[in-house]
């Protein structure tokens, strides 16, 4: 193989590169077709962030309301007296676990 023939060569190659490669203008052109999701994307995530918002205030409206009356009888706390219900905390030898157990005495 000599000099011409390998010029020759990459001629060739160098004229198939230059038919496919494309021109440079349209690596620079605007897609003709716009997709949809490039359109509904933006318009789904605006209206989910002001959907929770929305509820966000309403709920900070509700928090701070003040709370409504109910039917059911409010017990003051000065009224409600839980010792009746010691006995369900009474069980056997439940004397000698009220106390604090002393150790080391007995040498």
């Amino acid at each position: 193989m000599n000099d011409d023939e390998l010029r020759e060569m990459f001629q060739a190659q160098r004229r198939d590169d230059a038919r496919r490669a494309p021109e440079f203008r349209s690596l620079w052109k605007k897609p003709r077709k716009k997709s949809p999701f490039r359109v509904i994307v933006p318009i789904a995530t605006f209206a989910a962030a002001a959907a929770v918002f929305i509820v966000w205030c309403k709920t900070q409206e509700m928090a701070s309301a003040p709370p409504m009356p109910s039917d059911v009888a409010q017990i003051a706390p000065e009224e409600f007296d839980p010792s009746p219900l010691d006995f369900l905390l009474d069980g056997p030898n439940f004397a000698a676990l009220s106390g604090t157990p002393d150790f080391g005495k007995e040498r």
